[in-house]
């Protein structure tokens, strides 16, 4: 493999965002991460339409951008929060520090729900069974105590081609999640730090891209497969290709993964190595 070359990418939150998770009725949850699939997903819609539109760069694309971690949360700028398990709860814990936000209290602060329905032209009335509510995450905090609190998102990149390094300048918006029609998910890139060694060790990772063995918790998603389950949940991911104007299954054998999620402690039973792809470990790649 070329050697890959990484980057800490900070973005700031303009507006709301949702990100996927589970359908409750009329209810579409938000994750309270930016999974790597996600980020993926948004770079190389971004990449793509700046550069033609054509099936042969999304292709392109998809495949120079997948070295791509999650995201997690930011506060001012300051230092990132990694999820784990805690005393049986998900928890957002200051990396090197011992603060932590329970999920409880960071949906408080910084999840509200967006609620639409469609409309029948002719009567102006609503739509049967159209009623649709969807949880975001808010750009800043909504308690008024710490509403100077604003969310940047943190993970890391890693390009085989130099060209890329341009796209991803200072001032680069995108739109990620689902939902974007109503201006949810817009980002702007703030930085882009080089990085290596110690600092790819804190996300599991060494330079080629493989998980290192950790008992702490996960940073990213970990294919199930040869891997025990200490502490965590898990979830099944299906991934969408981006090379057409709407999503749709990746046409590969390999499109839909049972994983251990971000937080979770695991043990990998055998001697394998598991590379990253779209915040995904795997293996036989």
């Amino acid at each position: 493999m070329s050697e890959i070359k990484w980057f800490e990418l900070t973005f700031k939150q303009l507006t709301p965002m949702h990100i996927g998770k589970y359908n409750y009725g009329v209810i579409a949850q938000t994750h309270i991460f930016i999974p790597g699939y996600t980020m993926w997903g948004a770079l190389v819609n971004s990449y793509g339409i700046r550069n033609g539109s054509s099936e042969e760069i999304f292709k392109e694309t998809q495949d120079n951008f997948k070295m791509i971690t999650c995201f997690y949360p930011s506060f001012d700028k300051g230092n990132i929060y990694f999820l784990e398990y805690y005393k049986g709860m998900l928890y957002y814990k200051e990396h090197n520090s011992e603060n932590r936000y329970s999920e409880k209290e960071f949906r408080a602060k910084f999840t509200d729900t967006y609620i639409s329905t469609a409309v029948i032209p002719d009567t102006k009335t609503a739509k049967d069974e159209s009623l649709h509510e969807i949880e975001t995450i808010l750009n800043r905090s909504k308690d008024e105590r710490d509403n100077s609190k604003q969310l940047y998102w943190k993970g890391l990149i890693g390009l085989l081609n130099d060209k890329y390094e341009k796209f991803l300048s200072e001032g680069l918006e995108i739109f990620v999640g689902g939902d974007i029609r109503y201006g949810f998910g817009k980002m702007i890139l703030e930085s882009k730090k080089p990085i290596s060694g110690d600092h790819l060790k804190e996300w599991q990772i060494n330079n080629d891209g493989i998980l290192i063995k950790s008992d702490k918790p996960l940073t990213n998603y970990v294919e199930s497969k040869n891997v025990k389950l200490k502490k965590g949940r898990f979830e099944t991911i299906v991934h969408l290709d981006f090379a057409g104007a709407v999503p749709s299954l990746e046409k590969n054998e390999k499109n839909i993964y049972v994983c251990f999620v971000p937080g979770s402690k695991v043990e990998i039973t055998d001697d394998i190595k598991l590379r990253l792809n779209k915040g995904i470990f795997e293996s036989g790649i």
